[in-house]
């Protein structure tokens, strides 16, 4: 780790109770080919009300360690755990060592109130996590009424309603993960969405659509973590009349 990485880091962390850092350890094995570096910000002094035992931060690459201590100067966008004595709050830090603002901290900035998380309304669970993968079953535009945004774009809606809905959709899929992982900061990549929207025959802009969910996601995860791959399909049928059903796979803590 670099002195001016070390530097920085000390100086952003928001608890003045984590200060101090020890030099990284190099683990690999099978001859360099799997190598990973941790470091630990050590806990040195507390200040009253400050519960902090300590700050981990872990990098992995693959390469021999030439290759690697070059390399990882490169993939410093790390997540941090700070433990206290009250849960785990993550923090991530940008390559220049400042510190980035987490979803939860954007969500609030935005003035975002996400709807309650839906219940499954079939044989299935709205969310399973394997490993670090989280997938997310549809979902539709739920409010926080407990109402869903019906009509048909092209017909009912124009492209700014469709893109409304595609808009709620993405804060009931927020609501989902939220519920499920205790928060939205555990969220380190949205990976993949596929979005159906109920429209005309004629209607051709699902893409513009679900643009609607793609820019929520932008603007809480982030302009680079919030956007994936994605599909958007038109379809003449959603359940209960919906005017759009999305899923996504996303990449967790």
């Amino acid at each position: 780790m670099t002195g001016a990485f070390e530097s920085t880091v000390a100086k952003n962390l928001k608890n003045p109770g984590c200060v101090g850092v020890r030099e990284p350890s190099i683990r690999s094995n099978q001859e360099h080919a799997d190598a990973s570096v941790e470091w630990r910000l050590i806990h040195q002094s507390v200040d009253a009300g400050t519960n902090c035992s300590a700050v981990t931060c872990q990098s992995s690459g693959n390469g021999h360690d030439d290759a690697y201590e070059s390399k990882r100067h490169r993939t410093l966008d790390l997540h941090m755990e700070v433990r206290n004595g009250i849960g785990d709050q993550v923090v991530r830090f940008s390559e220049e060592g400042n510190i980035i603002m987490s979803a939860e901290s954007r969500l609030e900035k935005l003035g975002i109130q996400l709807p309650p998380a839906p219940k499954p309304i079939g044989l299935y669970k709205p969310i399973v996590v394997v490993g670090n993968v989280a997938y997310l079953s549809g979902h539709g535009p739920l409010k926080s009424d407990g109402t869903l945004m019906l009509g048909r774009v092209g017909e009912d809606l124009d492209l700014e309603g469709g893109q409304a809905a595609a808009r709620q959709t993405g804060m009931a899929m927020l609501a989902t993960l939220k519920f499920a992982l205790g928060s939205l900061d555990r969220v380190t990549r949205v990976v993949k969405l596929l979005g159906l929207v109920r429209c005309t025959d004629a209607f051709d802009q699902q893409p513009q659509v679900i643009n609607g969910c793609s820019q929520l996601f932008a603007d809480v995860f982030g302009p680079d973590q919030g956007i994936g791959a994605r599909s958007a399909l038109g379809t003449n049928s959603l359940p209960g009349g919906i005017a759009v059903e999305i899923e996504g796979i996303f990449e967790i803590l």
